[in-house]
């Protein structure tokens, strides 16, 4: 690459959620702001962005693409398909003008021969059913058919990149390419916190978007066992599944409180006066527990997925709900054992900064496909 400029066309068909997938996105232009950017997604207020992820942004150029709307909630996969087949027609159209494609969503690019293409693969979500999912005759002919047509398209990606071994392994299983593991990007620094135990609350953190597979519904099932303590569960609404938080909302116990679209500022004040956080499902990654980290406030997550291999003994892990609130009760309670662990998380935190990721996407762009 040396110091060529490269016109680089993003895809990221999705911006009305901000999740991890969002993170990446925004630190990946951030890693290739010296050269010409532009973005095909549905919208793009670069404002909204910022408060977000409190973030600066280069200068893009905004390509606008429809929404997806999925019209019934059965079959996703094949309306996906559906959809990012119409959207690939644009995309051909696109990139002749350009040096290099990058997705940060499941769309599966089919690009002209000759421009090369990085996927950034969070999880093959259409072609894998999620972890721990109880497998039916149904559901696993609904995702053959699906790895069937997704097969045929990851054939002309150059270079599939994902965010731990956990989902390379599941990427390898599903769709039989080999993706090189760039863990997400956190911002560890915006995030430390040097506050003790005595200065913080008998609190405990969860976060994330309010989907079913985020099982923010178990907490609720623990909270009453530990009445003393609260619970705060912070998150982003997707409309498709509203009906999930609405329930969240009205079976939750009065130590439970729910809030949605923080700012960067309340999210950092929620976990810098916690003493643990929870994370409750096999995550792909999991940059909330890696937040929580960098913050002190101890991450207690599912023996299962990608946090409990990337955090190591930084963590605590749980396999059942009892295990669980045993160990919320262990570090409201134990001072020492709250200390070593939080102490041992802050220090892990620092291996995921997102100044790590902007340096390995800039150096694999450059060692890789411009050698």
């Amino acid at each position: 690459m040396g110091d060529a400029v490269l016109k680089i066309l993003f895809v990221h068909p999705r911006l009305s959620v901000f999740g991890g997938a969002e993170r990446v996105l925004v630190h990946m232009l951030r890693a290739l702001r010296e050269n010409e950017l532009s973005l095909v997604t549905d919208r793009w207020n670069p404002k909204d962005v910022k408060k977000m992820f409190d973030a600066e942004l280069p200068d893009v150029k905004w390509v606008r693409c429809s929404s997806f709307h999925p019209i019934r909630q059965h079959l996703v996969a094949f309306q996906w398909l559906y959809y990012t087949r119409k959207l690939n027609r644009l995309i051909r159209e696109l990139s002749g003008d350009y040096d290099l494609l990058i997705e940060t969503q499941q769309v599966y690019s089919d690009p002209p021969p000759g421009t090369p293409l990085i996927n950034y693969i969070h999880y093959p979500t259409l072609a894998a059913p999620p972890p721990e999912e109880e497998q039916r005759l149904t559901s696993s002919i609904y995702y053959a058919m699906s790895r069937y047509f997704i097969r045929q398209r990851v054939k002309k990606i150059s270079l599939a990149l994902t965010n731990s071994r956990f989902t390379a392994n599941k990427i390898m299983d599903y769709l039989n390419i080999k993706p090189l593991v760039v863990h997400p990007p956190v911002d560890v620094k915006k995030f430390y916190s040097e506050q003790t135990w005595s200065d913080r609350e008998d609190k405990v953190v969860s976060i994330g978007m309010f989907l079913p597979f985020k099982r923010h519904h178990l907490l609720l099932e623990v909270a009453p066992q530990l009445p003393k303590v609260q619970f705060v569960i912070i998150g982003t609404i997707s409309e498709n599944y509203r009906s999930y938080y609405e329930k969240l909302c009205m079976q939750k116990p009065d130590n439970v409180t729910i809030k949605q679209n923080l700012t960067f500022d309340e999210v950092k004040h929620e976990l810098a006066t916690a003493k643990a956080y929870v994370h409750l499902c096999p995550e792909h990654f999991g940059i909330s527990p890696v937040e929580a980290a960098a913050a002190g406030c101890v991450p207690i997550v599912y023996h299962i997925g990608g946090p409990a291999e990337c955090l190591g003994d930084a963590a605590l892990t749980w396999k059942d709900l009892k295990q669980l609130s045993t160990h919320i009760s262990k570090l409201i309670k134990d001072k020492d054992l709250w200390s070593k662990v939080s102490e041992k998380a802050k220090k892990k935190a620092f291996e995921f900064d997102a100044s790590i990721f902007e340096k390995r996407i800039r150096n694999i762009i450059k060692e890789r496909l411009w050698k």
